[in-house]
């Protein structure tokens, strides 16, 4: 069945040359590669919403950044039948991974002969500049450490480290003089207040340059996963990073990791909220699984991926 794909293209993500070759291998098999490039942060969230419905597959060229305003962008809008795929082409890719797409031609195989697979979604409501917000989040969001940690994983560091080491970098310079917050916690049948060094709210395993946060995370099982690590020494923290990147921390007796569908935020200073790794506002913020609210395009051969069931 012949689909209408658009490409929505980050420049400062996607290598030109390598988007050159995908697209003479996208012509040689026959699609045409409707294309439009961002300028600016967000843009490709506003060109997503405005087009899905003129669309059958969007795909985000570039890295997380791009694949998580593109989700946006669709989620927002009206549409119902069009579907999110991803091309990997930035520096960190775990949304792509988490649904099998790990290369060119993983991408190539999804667009050309992929099939269709739904895919869960973190609904994140939160404020910002005294209004209540709404946005989604493919992989995960967070309040604690992570959003101080995002702040020192500057462009800098960024080059200096790379992807892989930039954010556990940042967490590390975050350490030095990062106090937890007491935080009133409220999920499922528990509410919990004291002092919190990071809560995470998890929809895929990876994370933040393939940081394992959150051990066999399914990406359409209708859940979330939740990290909760209470106030720790600073020394004790340190040693927990490598735990952290490698998912062997939810054993920790500071560490609860457990299952849910919603989880709710407060503090009596308003605290900073991530998502997908981007800053967005502040609490008080709540948490919701919105099961499959997005369709997604991934390889033949996805279902092996551990990110997937069914």
């Amino acid at each position: 069945m012949d689909r209408r794909i658009l490409f929505i293209i980050n420049p400062a993500a996607s290598a030109a040359r390598r988007w050159f070759a995908f697209t003479q291998t996208l012509r040689r098999r026959g699609f045409t590669a409707e294309q439009l490039i961002t300028k600016a942060s967000g843009e490709a969230t506003s060109l997503a919403q405005k087009l899905a419905s003129e669309y059958d597959v969007i795909a985000a060229v570039g890295g997380d950044g791009t694949a998580c305003e593109v989700a946006n962008g669709i989620l927002l809008s009206a549409a119902k039948r069009c579907a999110l795929t991803m091309v990997p082409f930035g520096t960190g890719n775990d949304a792509a991974g988490a649904l099998g797409i790990r290369s060119a031609d993983d991408a190539l195989s999804a667009i050309a002969t992929g099939q269709p697979m739904p895919m869960d979604a973190i609904e994140v409501r939160y404020h910002i500049r005294g209004k209540s917000a709404l946005r989604y989040a493919l992989l995960f969001a967070g309040v604690g450490i992570v959003c101080e940690s995002l702040r020192r994983t500057t462009p800098i560091v960024k080059r200096l480290f790379g992807e892989r080491f930039s954010y556990p970098v940042g967490v590390l310079l975050a350490l030095r003089r990062y106090r937890a917050p007491r935080m009133r916690i409220a999920f499922e049948d528990q509410v919990l207040e004291r002092p919190f060094l990071f809560v995470a709210i998890s929809n895929t395993e990876r994370a933040g340059g393939g940081m394992k946060i959150a051990p066999h995370a399914r990406v359409n099982d209708g859940m979330l996963n939740l990290n909760l690590i209470e106030e720790v020494g600073r020394w004790k923290a340190l040693t927990q990073l490598r735990a952290l990147c490698r998912g062997k921390h939810i054993h920790q007796p500071f560490v609860q990791y457990l299952p849910g569908r919603s989880l709710t935020v407060d503090a009596q200073a308003p605290l900073e909220v991530s998502a997908d790794g981007e800053l967005i506002g502040h609490t008080p913020a709540q948490f919701l699984i919105r099961p499959k609210a997005l369709q997604v395009m991934v390889p033949r051969n996805a279902n092996a991926c551990d990110s997937l069931t069914g």
